[in-house]
């Protein structure tokens, strides 16, 4: 039976920019720098990326298709409603949707999840509508007949 350890590093550290410790996510308890490689090694690892100011996860890596709370509850909040043109639906009401497929590769991140509609997640799997999340957080899809529209960002809007 292979055990999980679960080790909350820097980004900084594990591209080598410093030796800050690891935390064990079990118990808080502090990893050296050595610990974490040696775990490394001989673990199976889960990779999970912190924004260091905030403590908010910022990619979950491959290892599970669906986001941690944390992740989805930013991308809900990033996208507001669904992100096809016109739709109007609460991001609450929607799927999140991998912008790569998981099964091609795509990563479970703020940046490759997009909150659609099940109408719109539809339409994008099964019947070759396709999108792009673009740098400034709008998103450019691409009909089928190879039509571009755009959906702008959304303003989070808050109605208390």
């Amino acid at each position: 039976v292979e055990t999980e350890v679960q080790v909350l590093v820097g980004l900084e550290t594990l591209l080598g920019l410093n030796e800050e410790p690891g935390v064990l996510k079990s118990s808080g308890e502090l990893v050296s720098v050595n610990k974490v490689r040696e775990l490394a090694e001989s673990s199976r690892l889960r990779r999970l990326v912190i924004e260091k100011a905030t403590g908010n996860l910022i990619d979950f890596g491959r290892t599970t298709y669906r986001p941690p709370a944390a992740l989805n509850d930013k991308v809900r909040a990033r996208d507001v409603m669904c992100r096809a043109p016109g739709c109007t639906r609460s991001a609450e009401k929607t799927d999140l949707d991998h912008t790569l497929a998981w099964e091609d590769g795509g990563v479970t991140s703020e940046k490759n999840l997009v909150s659609l509609c099940r109408r719109h997640h539809n339409l994008k799997t099964h019947l070759d509508w396709s999108y792009q999340l673009m740098p400034d957080g709008s998103v450019l899809w691409l009909t089928p007949d190879g039509l571009e529209h755009k959906d702008p960002t959304h303003p989070f809007i808050d109605s208390a």
